[in-house]
């Protein structure tokens, strides 16, 4: 059986590609600055988003000292809007876009949906899309080297049909 994954994992790197063609230049966008004065409490509760949600709230707080923000990671994504419709948080970060019945709840009890807003999920502008990949390796680790071929047989389908007749060796 012929592998696909050639032109699927080519037509990935081309859109990797375009995708880092496309990021924006960090020096021209200008600094926030506040335009009104927050204080008073903010209740955050679902997921820690592996603590960048606690950065989040760092930064916040730097520009808005007088507000008081308590954080809760007890449910994670699961019961972050369970949190929000029971009136026991404000916020409710998840590690996912929250499906139909994630949002029937609320809906019941405040008759609309939640509002979302998505950010880091792999897509430029459509709501659901998957996370963006990244290989992440050492400094010192000559990935430079590395062909379209390797790769294919480190990460491909290759791999799997490898390890698959390995077994079958014994």
């Amino acid at each position: 059986m012929k592998s696909n994954l050639k032109p699927a994992f080519l037509a990935f790197a081309l859109c990797a590609l375009s995708a880092h063609a496309q990021s924006p230049n960090l020096n021209e966008i200008a600094p926030y600055k506040p335009e009104y004065r927050v204080a008073g409490g903010l209740r955050i509760a679902g997921s820690e988003l592996k603590g960048n949600v606690e950065l989040l709230v760092e930064g916040f707080k730097n520009f808005h000292p007088g507000a008081v923000v308590t954080t809760n990671f007890m449910t994670s994504s699961e019961g972050a809007l369970g949190m929000m419709f029971s009136g026991a948080s404000d916020v409710a970060p998840m590690g996912d876009d929250a499906k139909i019945p994630d949002q029937m709840p609320f809906y019941n009890t405040f008759r609309y949906v939640p509002t979302e807003i998505s950010i880091a999920t792999g897509g430029y502008d459509q709501r659901g899309t998957l996370f963006a990949w990244a290989i992440i390796v050492n400094k010192d680790n000559p990935i430079a080297k590395l062909s379209m071929d390797q790769l294919d047989r480190i990460f491909g389908f290759g791999a799997h049909r490898r390890l698959g007749s390995r077994r079958q060796r014994g």
